[in-house]
């Protein structure tokens, strides 16, 4: 007689528990994108935005620095083609003022935005997490994107 060492929950009591892959998925995108953990979750928390500031970005990323947000997650991801600047200080229309109800290009932080490729990213994690698409383990394997 074997001795159990795990029994499911039912299905009824738990609901849906695609997370429980999450260790996996990240070992798949950390390994075969040259992207890491924290910049994984960073493209997560941004993605439904669209733009940001590094002030935003830190707040919402529990940093302790802006910094360190913009050394550390903006600028890698910026290299690797996640992240663009979605506006830029100095080249500033009048209508862009009005919308973003400034009085002067003066202070004025610059806003980024996610990339169509970040975005192709988030979603391939989400289809992952959701059994839609393989997680691979060996860092073989292509993804459709």
């Amino acid at each position: 007689m074997a001795i159990l060492e795990f029994e499911k929950e039912f299905k009824s009591r738990i609901g849906s528990n695609y997370l429980k892959y999450l260790i996996s998925v990240m070992a798949d995108m950390t390994s075969r994108y040259d992207i890491n953990t924290i910049q994984v979750m960073f493209l997560l928390n941004v993605y439904d935005l669209k733009y940001f500031t590094a002030n935003h970005a830190h707040k919402s990323n529990g940093m302790v620095y802006s910094r360190s947000t913009t050394r550390m997650l903006i600028n890698p991801l910026i290299n690797k083609g996640y992240i663009d600047v979605f506006l830029n200080n100095g080249n500033i229309s009048p209508l862009d003022a009005q919308r973003f109800g400034l009085e002067s290009e003066s202070r004025f932080a610059r806003r980024y935005a996610i990339t169509q490729l970040g975005r192709a990213r988030v979603q391939q994690i989400c289809r992952k997490l959701e059994g839609k698409a393989t997680i691979y383990l060996d860092g073989e394997g292509e993804d459709e994107d």
